[in-house]
C-alpha cells in the first residue's frame, strides 16, 4: 500500500498489502459494490483477508482507516480527532448499549505507511447499506415502516448515552444478515461535551439530509440576532434527518418545500396522510422545540394500522 495525497491506496502487488495490525496479519481487498464502500473524505474502507489462500477468517471483517496521519495539524488535526472521537463513541456504545441497532467495534490500531502512522479500527463487514438496499430490492410498506421504526430506536439509543449523530443518511444505516444497524459516527457530538472540533466548521452533515440548524451553521451570519442559538446541533437535529430519511426510505426521494400528504405517494392514501401528518411534518418543523419526542413518535407508529 502507498500513502497519496491524504488517500489511502492499494498496491499492485498483494503481497505489500499485508499489513500486521496489532499482531494479526491481513491481506487488504477492495470493497465489492454490494456493501459499504471507502466513500467518505477523511477515512477509506477495505475488506480484511487472510493472505493464507488455505485459510479463512471466522467472520468477514473490514478496516476503516483514516486518511490523515497521526501528528497532522490544523484541519487534518481534526479530522485525526474526529476519527479518535468516533472510536471512542463506538466503545462507548458496545459497553453502555443493549441495542444491537449500532455497528460493533472489534478492534482499532495504528497501521504504518510509509513512516507515516494512521489510526484505524476493524468492524464486521456489511451485506450493504440502506442506499444500495433500496434501489435494488423490493420489499412491503409494512417492511419499510418497520425499518424506520427501528432506526428510530437505534437513534434514541444513542442519545440514550448522550450521544448526537448529526450524519443520518442511506449511506451511514448498513445490513448485517437481517438486522439493520447505525454506523459511520465520526460526525457524532457529545452532549456538554465541548472539545472545540465544530469551531470553524461550516458544514456539519450531508447535503440533502442537513436540519434547519446545519444549514444556517453554513449560511446563518454571524450578526444574526438569533447567532449562536440557531446553530446548534442536538438531538432534535437528529430527528429532523430522520424525517427526511423515513421519508426517503418509504419513497426514494427527499422532502422539501411545504410537504402534504399528496406528495406522500404511497398505496394507500390513509397511511400516507397518517405517516406525513402525524410523522414526518412533526419532525421537519423549523424550531426546534416544535418536533417531537422519542416517546411521541413512538405512540405515533403504534398507531399505523396497515
Amino acid at each position: 500500500m502507498k500513502y497519496n495525497r491524504n488517500q489511502i491506496l492499494l498496491d499492485a502487488d498483494n503481497i505489500r498489502n499485508i499489513k500486521s495490525v496489532n499482531g494479526y496479519e491481513y491481506l487488504f481487498a477492495e470493497l465489492d459494490d454490494a456493501c459499504i464502500g471507502g466513500k467518505g473524505g477523511n477515512s477509506s474502507v477495505f475488506r480484511l483477508l487472510s493472505p493464507d489462500p488455505d485459510d479463512s477468517l471466522e467472520k468477514e471483517f473490514v478496516i476503516k482507516i483514516c486518511n490523515s496521519p497521526k501528528g497532522s495539524k490544523g484541519r487534518s488535526g481534526k479530522r485525526v480527532a474526529r476519527f479518535n472521537r468516533e472510536i471512542k463513541a463506538l466503545y462507548d456504545a458496545k459497553k453502555r448499549l443493549n441495542s444491537p441497532h449500532v455497528v460493533d467495534i472489534e478492534d482499532d490500531g495504528v497501521l504504518k505507511l510509509n513512516k507515516k502512522e494512521f489510526r484505524c479500527y476493524i468492524m464486521p463487514k456489511a451485506d450493504r447499506d440502506l442506499g444500495k438496499w433500496l434501489a435494488q430490492e423490493t420489499f412491503t410498506l409494512t417492511s419499510r415502516i418497520e425499518l424506520c421504526e427501528g432506526i428510530l430506536d437505534a437513534v434514541h439509543a444513542l442519545h440514550s448515552i448522550d450521544i448526537y449523530h448529526r450524519d443520518l443518511k442511506p449511506d451511514n444505516i448498513f445490513l448485517y444478515s437481517n438486522r439493520w444497524k447505525i454506523g459511520d459516527l465520526g460526525l457524532i457530538s457529545k452532549r456538554n461535551e465541548d472539545n472545540g472540533l465544530d469551531k470553524g466548521e461550516r458544514k456539519i452533515g450531508p447535503w440533502g439530509f442537513l436540519s434547519p440548524e446545519a444549514i444556517n451553521l453554513y449560511h446563518s451570519l454571524d450578526s444574526s440576532p438569533r447567532y449562536p442559538k440557531i446553530r446548534e446541533i442536538d438531538n432534535a437535529s437528529d430527528f429532523f434527518q430522520l424525517g427526511l430519511l423515513f421519508w426517503f426510505i418509504l419513497q426514494g426521494d427527499v422532502p422539501a418545500g411545504n410537504i402534504t400528504s399528496k406528495d406522500l405517494k404511497l398505496r394507500n392514501k390513509k397511511i400516507s396522510k397518517i405517516i406525513t401528518e402525524s410523522i414526518i411534518r412533526p419532525m421537519l418543523q423549523f424550531n426546534k422545540k416544535n418536533r417531537p419526542s422519542y416517546k411521541m413518535l413512538k405512540s405515533r407508529f403504534r398507531k399505523i394500522d396497515i
